[in-house]
């Protein structure tokens, strides 16, 4: 009976210690990610809006004189030659009937010849025409120069030999044996009239000049000037500012 009840005891301390205590279940609540944020790939800007403007006017230059080429043509800047350290630059030519240049100069061919030391050059004439040149001084000591009525000068144009003497009327104050300066400019320059000419005869000219001298001294500094000018093409070249 005892050892049954021993049996009895150890049998329900043995089911006692094999039945283990189940743990607690853990449950882990987490809050759910939130979504990404994403940057606008071209954020929008505030951008003024430029107001309308007026397009900028257009320069306008002043006109160009038109003339019938056939009646009077004007060439610019047509040759230079330096002897000795002083240069003539042929800065303008012209040439036009009597009428063409009488009408641009707004000068009756009459008031031409009153104001010619010769009428007669000045009667009956077919062409009339203006070289104006530049001497420059580029010695250390004055020189004197003759141009114009004074000296000879010579223009070979259209088979004709035309001195500036007597039959010249100046476009500027001439010099006349007088003495430029140096490192000094002057612009000189005459007009003429051709007898028994055309202006188609007028295709190239040389200007012929006497040679600048030492002041109060006699003979030449070098040379005379002799410059050919090329007058092929008859086209009208406005007057240069220098010269306006």
């Amino acid at each position: 009976m005892k050892s049954a009840l021993l049996l009895i005891v150890g049998s329900i301390f043995l089911f006692g210690c094999s039945s283990a205590t189940p743990e607690p279940i853990v449950v882990v609540v987490t809050a759910a990610p939130e979504p990404p944020t994403v940057a606008p790939e071209n954020p929008p800007t505030n951008t003024p809006v430029p107001s309308p403007t007026a397009p900028p006017a257009t320069p306008t230059s002043a006109p160009t004189e038109v003339f019938d080429t056939s009646e009077l043509f004007a060439r610019n800047y047509l040759g230079s030659s330096e002897i000795e350290g002083v240069t003539v630059e042929v800065v303008r030519v012209l040439f036009g009937s009597a009428e063409a240049v009488s009408n641009y100069k707004e000068v009756s061919v009459d008031e031409w010849a009153e104001a010619s030391l010769d009428e007669f050059a000045w009667t009956n004439m077919d062409v009339i025409g203006e070289v104006i040149i530049r001497y420059t001084n580029n010695r250390d000591a004055p020189v004197e120069l003759a141009f114009g009525g004074c000296g000879a000068n010579f223009l070979l144009v259209g088979g004709q030999q035309i001195s500036f003497n007597n039959v010249s009327l100046p476009t500027t104050q001439n010099l006349c044996h007088e003495p430029l300066f140096p490192q000094s400019s002057v612009l000189q320059g005459v007009w003429f009239p051709i007898k028994n000419i055309s202006l188609d005869d007028i295709t190239e000219a040389t200007l012929i000049m006497d040679c600048a001298e030492p002041v109060d001294d006699f003979g030449c500094i070098g040379s005379d000037w002799n410059i050919k000018l090329d007058l092929s093409e008859h086209r009208w070249e406005d007057l240069p500012d220098e010269l306006k």
